[in-house]
Order: C-alpha cells, then structure tokens, then sequence
C-alpha cells in the first residue's frame, strides 16, 4: 500500500508540473482566461489521478470478502475495495473476471467492481479463458470478457474446453471454435472434447474422431472410448475390451483389456483377470500384473494396492515404500498423506519416514498445493504447512474440492447446523490467503 502511494504522489508531481508548464504556453500563445485554463489543467488532473488509482486497483490481488451474508472484495489488509452486496463472490480469474451472485442470478464483474454483463445468467460460470459459457432461461450460449454473445444462447447443453466448444441442440451435437464459428452442424449423437489434439464424436452408435476443423479423421467404429491424451494415444472399447490407437486411427495395442487408464511417460496401467500392469506402446510389460489398484505415477511413484494395503512404486516397479496402510494418496511437493486407520492419518517423505505425525482422520483431498495442504482434525478441517504447523486451525467444514488451495487462495466453509450443512453454500463459504488471513466476518 505505501509504494501505491508513492507512486501516486509521483504521478500528482508529473501533473503539477505538467499544469505548470501548459500554463505557461498558453500564456505565451493564446489569449484565454486564465481560470478557465486552471479549471481545464484542474480536470486533467483529476483524469491523470483517477486513471492512475484504477490501474492500481486493478492490478493488484483482491480477495471475496464474506460480510454477514454479504459477498465483496477486499485487499490483502482486508480494505474492503468493492463494497459487500453480493450473495456469492468467486475469486478474479486470470482474466481479472470474477463471477458474482445478485437476487439469485449470476454476472461479471472486473476488478474496479464494473458490470461486464448484466447480473442475469442462470448458472455459475468463470472465465478460465477469455470466454466462458452462460445459462439463460435453460438455454446456453458463450460471451467474452466484455459481455458480447461469441455462441448465440440458444442451445441445450455445452461442452466447453480451451480447444473446442461441443453445444447440444435438441438431440444432436455440433461443434464451435473458439471465434464463434460453427464447424460442425448438431448431427451427432454425443460429443467428448476432453480429448486432445482430436475431439471425439459418436455417429451411428459409434465413436470416432474430428479435427479442429470438424473433418472426420477416424471413422466412428468404437463402441466405447477414453478421449486422446497428450502423448497421442487413445484407449478404444470393442465388445467390453480396451485397447488403444494412435492419431491416424492404428490399433497400437488390440483391445483385449478389462480396463485401462491413460497413457504417461512411462506408459499404461492395463487390467487383465482384475490385476493390474504396466505396459508401453508396444505392448511390453513393464511392470507385472501383481496390483488390485494404482494410481498415475507423480513425482515419480504410483501409490499401488496389493494384499489389501497399500504401498508406493517407482517406474520399473521396485517396491520403494512398504505395502503397510489402509490408505494412501499420491506425492505432491515431496509428501504424500498415508493413513493406518480412518482415524490416524499423517504424511511421510519419499522414504517412508513420517513427516507429519498421524493425527488426522482420513481426507481424500490433502495433497500439498502451493506449500498447504487441508487436513481433517476430530471433523474440522484447516490447513496446514509443510511443518504441520496450522496456518488456518481445524475448526471448519470442507467445501469438498480439489481445488480448495490454488493461485494463493483457499476456501473453507463456516460451520453451520449439522441439518442445514451445505444448504446455505453461498452463506457458509468464505476465502483465506496463505498467511492465513480470513476474508470475512459475521
């Protein structure tokens, strides 16, 4: 705040002096009145000085401040910049958007607190990218960041990724880039854009696969499918069996799998008679097929069940922490919570010693995000640092989502009546930074 101001005063000094100078010429040049040249250089000034203060205001972080059942926003000191009269306030998104709750509708507004669009929309939305999706009168459509309709609203459902936009009219899907133009007329049964660099498309019963310009680059003849991951290979059903092909529609590996997942670095786990293996491409195991369940590898291991306990792999499958819990999550910023019981929860190192003591009960989402992570202490939930020491104490409820720590913000809900738990969202939800400040107040 104080380097704010003294940029202000730096900015006022520029347009004195400015004033001064333009005085002068004026003077010198013109014949005009010169307290109407002072009221003219006045207005300048003021322009310079409040053009300055909102770039200020909307550079900086601004925090959903929860006042009572009031919803606005704050600065890191919890200065409140945009006067509480919300229901809901979602945090600014990288577009400097935030989506906010009036009367029951939803709207936009930036960080200078200006509608963007009339508060008028149906469903919540956030802008991700620089468009996003709207719901009105059950109908929906796509605008930009200003507010102006890219995707009519118009339409029955919609499938929005950064790549593709699927929108469903009356029983068919069609396909919109990101200009707003249609690519593809609604003439398919069902569509799956989260897949990469192809969008999956179902025809005649069948999945198959279009460009981004809606051309048809493998031909629907899979009953089932898993959407193309980023190393170019889809998983594909064929009478219940997995399989896999590759970007020119070539059945890398032939479908005779129970289940599959997707494809990483080091490549796929695939069940066979309810065991599970990793294989590459070629279709070589590289792990056998020894594990009840498994994870994705992060960070270089795979929290992997075997005998009904669970322990931690490496790539080629060397055991490199014991199958000794009754659970246990995947490692993130070098800790991964493990728990002996429901009831005794902590977090060890990549050598299995134990970090954080077994105080916890069980928490399906306490990965480490941005040096925190949420923990379940007696049915409260704070979080904690890397240390284990509490940055906001275990004395709320969960909103239940993995992004509950994330760009220097976090979310947690004030407790309510256990009757009314998670009935009033938008009155129990409040937002903390990664000090620990809580944005709001009763």
């Amino acid at each position: 705040m104080l380097r704010n101001a003294n940029y202000t005063l730096i900015i006022k000094s520029i347009c004195i002096a400015f004033i001064k100078m333009s005085m002068a010429v004026f003077k010198k040049n013109f014949r005009i009145n010169p307290t109407l040249l002072l009221l003219i250089n006045f207005g300048i000034l003021i322009t310079f000085i409040f053009a300055f203060n909102a770039s200020l205001t909307m550079g900086q972080n601004l925090f959903p401040y929860r006042q009572g059942d009031k919803r606005g926003f704050c600065d890191s000191s919890k200065k409140i910049i945009i006067t509480p009269k919300y229901q809901s306030a979602e945090i600014f998104s990288t577009c400097n958007i935030s989506t906010v709750k009036l009367n029951g509708k939803y709207g936009f507004i930036n960080k200078a607190g200006q509608e963007k669009t009339k508060i008028i929309y149906d469903d919540w939305a956030f802008f991700w990218y620089p468009y996003t999706y709207v719901s009105l009168d059950n109908k929906f459509g796509v605008i930009d960041t200003n507010g102006r309709i890219i995707i009519p609203i118009v339409y029955d459902d919609i499938l929005f990724t950064e790549r593709i936009i699927g929108v469903k009219l009356d029983t068919n899907w069609g396909l919109f880039d990101f200009n707003g133009r249609l690519i593809k007329e609604p003439m398919f049964q069902e569509v799956e854009t989260r897949s990469y660099l192809l969008t999956a498309v179902k025809q005649g019963g069948k999945w198959g696969f279009v460009d981004s310009i809606g051309e048809m680059k493998i031909k629907p003849l899979y009953d089932d499918m898993k959407g193309f991951s980023k190393k170019g290979y889809c998983a594909v059903g064929i009478d219940d069996k997995w399989g896999f092909i590759n970007l020119k529609g070539e059945l890398v590996i032939q479908p005779k799998y129970d289940e599959v997942k997707g494809f990483q670095d080091h490549g796929v786990w695939v069940n066979q008679n309810s065991k599970w293996g990793l294989i590459n491409k070629k279709n070589e195991i590289k792990i056998p097929f020894d594990f009840d369940r498994v994870s994705y590898f992060k960070e270089g291991l795979a929290y992997v069940k075997k005998d009904s306990k669970w322990g931690y792999i490496d790539t080629n499958g060397n055991t490199i922490i014991p199958f000794i819990y009754s659970q246990a999550y995947e490692f993130s910023e070098g800790l991964a919570e493990v728990c002996k019981s429901s009831d005794s929860c902590g977090y060890i190192n990549k050598s299995g010693e134990t970090v954080i003591p077994f105080q916890f009960k069980i928490n399906y989402k306490g990965e480490f995000h941005e040096g925190l992570a949420e923990v379940n202490y007696e049915g409260y939930y704070g979080f904690i640092n890397s240390k284990g020491e509490y940055i906001v104490p275990a004395k709320f409820d969960t909103p239940f989502a993995y992004d509950s720590f994330d760009n220097g913000i976090g979310t947690l809900l004030v407790p309510n009546k256990p009757e009314d738990m998670y009935l009033n969202y938008d009155l129990q939800q409040f937002y903390f930074d990664r000090h620990g400040t809580l944005f709001y107040e009763d």
